[in-house]
């Protein structure tokens, strides 16, 4: 039945050349006592999403234009994947692709920024170049300077220059380098002999060691200072919160503040969460990442969260702002080279996170810097 009227709904696709946009999150409907109202909703839903996409899988133009809607609508970096892909054919997408850099989703700005590297012109350079001086996102410096390389900006060289210079992050500084090359024509862009296709190949920076000269450094195993606040491992254990699922989820550290505590919960592939649980007893969900570390430092609290399962890996640092109303917030502050695994207060005052992709140090006023003996405080 949902077949059949995905296959009504794109033949009259084909007919009127429109399709409206859609995407995973769906409307919110008044459901009916049985639900009836949603469900029909919902395969409504599902059979549109149907004909679209096997309008895009065409290719050509109205593919284009169907991309174009969904990522006005909702800029998910599987849809600027798919722009990447048609590489310059796409080229009237561009001002949709550049309007998603400003997106508040981060993993669509990174993916908008990667997109404009396959799909660009001279008219992008200016924009991508603005990119390479973040200090909270090395994936958006990583994924512009590239993108710079694949448009040969050589107006980008001095910028791209001082972050090969400079950044913090090798597999970042490598980038750069090879951009560089490229620009002077000594060398050309490859897939790695890895990726299998090209949604591998778009991706790459959730794995940015994967295609790198130097190789990830040791993880290091610096000694942690105690913190005032933090629960013990049966202080952990004896708390529960209403996103925990037996045997999947598991509270994992947690935070007293002066309204309740600050509970982190790690699942794995299921998914954890970082929550607020409020001197009644109620917890809050803030979201729905794997936190394995929330400390109190100098610029305030943070929470270290993400995921690392097959071919996705991200990790971030939350800024928890513990006096917003009516609960505490958490907002993305800068980002990992990974998931997180292992956190701690170092003795100099920094935080010393260890994640997927390399073992970072945050400074007391807020920088970051890959972890080597010096930067832990051994030297």
């Amino acid at each position: 039945m949902l077949l059949v009227a995905a296959m009504e709904f794109s033949a009259g696709v084909v007919a009127d050349e429109r399709v409206e946009p859609t995407n995973i999150l769906t409307p919110a409907v008044d459901a009916t006592a049985d639900g009836t109202e949603y469900n029909e909703r919902h395969k409504e839903f599902e059979a549109r999403r149907f004909a679209e996409d096997a309008v895009i899988n065409r290719g050509g133009p109205k593919a284009v234009e169907a991309l174009c809607r969904r990522i006005e609508y909702s800029a998910t970096p599987d849809d600027l994947m798919r722009l990447a892909e048609m590489g310059t054919t796409a080229e009237s997408a561009v001002p949709i692709v550049v309007s998603a850099l400003s997106d508040p989703y981060w993993e669509s700005r990174v993916a908008a920024a990667r997109a404009l590297g396959f799909m660009g012109t001279e008219k992008c350079i200016e924009v991508l170049r603005e990119l390479l001086v973040n200090e909270d996102d090395w994936r958006l410096v990583f994924v512009s300077v590239e993108s710079l390389g694949r448009l040969k900006a050589k107006s980008a060289a001095r910028d791209t220059e001082a972050v090969a210079a400079a950044h913090w992050f090798p597999p970042v500084r490598e980038a750069a380098r090879k951009a560089l090359r490229v620009f002077s024509g000594k060398e050309r862009y490859v897939a790695p002999r890895k990726m299998k296709n090209f949604r591998s190949e778009f991706f790459i920076y959730q794995w940015p060691w994967i295609d790198s000269q130097s190789g990830q450094p040791a993880t290091l195993v610096p000694t942690f200072e105690p913190e005032s606040g933090s629960l013990n491992n049966r202080e952990i254990e004896a708390e529960s919160f209403s996103g925990e699922v037996p045997g999947r989820t598991q509270l994992v550290c947690g935070l007293r503040i002066d309204r309740g505590l600050l509970l982190g919960a790690d699942g794995g592939e299921w998914g954890g969460g970082l929550a607020f649980k409020d001197k009644d007893g109620k917890d809050h969900i803030l979201n729905g990442e794997n936190v394995v570390g929330i400390h109190r430092v100098a610029v305030g609290v943070i929470a270290a969260g993400g995921y690392a399962h097959v071919f996705e890996n991200h990790g971030y640092l939350y800024l928890v702002d513990v006096d917003a109303e009516p609960i505490p917030t958490a907002r993305i502050w800068k980002a990992l080279p990974g998931a997180p695994i292992k956190t701690g207060k170092l003795s100099n005052g920094g935080l010393f996170v260890s994640c997927v992709g390399g073992d970072v140090v945050i400074s007391p006023d807020g920088r970051i810097a890959m972890a080597t003996e010096e930067t832990v405080g051994r030297k």
